[in-house]
């Protein structure tokens, strides 16, 4: 049974199936498991994708932690695993259950931080527009500096370039409409 610890010493369990392939993980909301993306990663794992699933510390086969229970301790746990597992562009899934909004703090990463810099993302707003707002804001935190947003972001500098092209043709699709 793969697990890993997290800071706190919880025992943190995780499913990897594939060891080739771009990574996707999947993150589970309450009250489910990582078990709930099982056919997703069946799918995806059989077609060459290397699929990473987890149970949040108090779900599933994860320790019970008295402390913890919290959104940034659960992305701490989320970045460790990544860390453990030396996943590199890796495309992220995730299912939440929230009546607000998920901030991404981009303090203290890569480029020079402004105190409390955060992207605000409304629930219910589709992924891909999460991942374009994620990069244009960091690129902005960058100071346009490419190679840096790459980066933090965890891409390789021609992906981002592949993703700006695609924000710009669609930009220009939408402009003629």
């Amino acid at each position: 049974m793969p697990t890993i610890t997290a800071r706190d010493g919880t025992t943190l369990y995780y499913r990897d199936w594939g060891t080739t392939g771009q990574p996707v993980v999947f993150s589970h909301g309450w009250p489910l498991t990582g078990d709930a993306f099982e056919d997703q990663m069946f799918f995806l794992s059989s077609r060459g994708y290397r699929c990473i699933a987890h149970d949040r510390r108090g779900h599933g086969l994860s320790g019970q932690s008295w402390h913890g229970n919290n959104l940034d301790t659960y992305a701490d746990d989320l970045a460790d695993l990544v860390t453990h597992l030396e996943l590199k562009n890796a495309v992220h899934r995730a299912f939440i259950m929230a009546e607000d909004v998920v901030e991404l703090d981009l303090a203290g990463l890569a480029c020079p931080a402004v105190e409390g810099e955060c992207l605000r993302v409304p629930i219910g707003t589709p992924l891909a527009e999460m991942e374009r707002q994620a990069i244009f804001a960091t690129l902005d935190h960058c100071r346009g500096n490419k190679r840096r947003a790459a980066e933090m972001l965890g891409v390789s500098l021609k992906t981002l370039y592949n993703r700006l092209t695609a924000y710009q043709a669609d930009g220009a699709r939408l402009a003629t409409l």
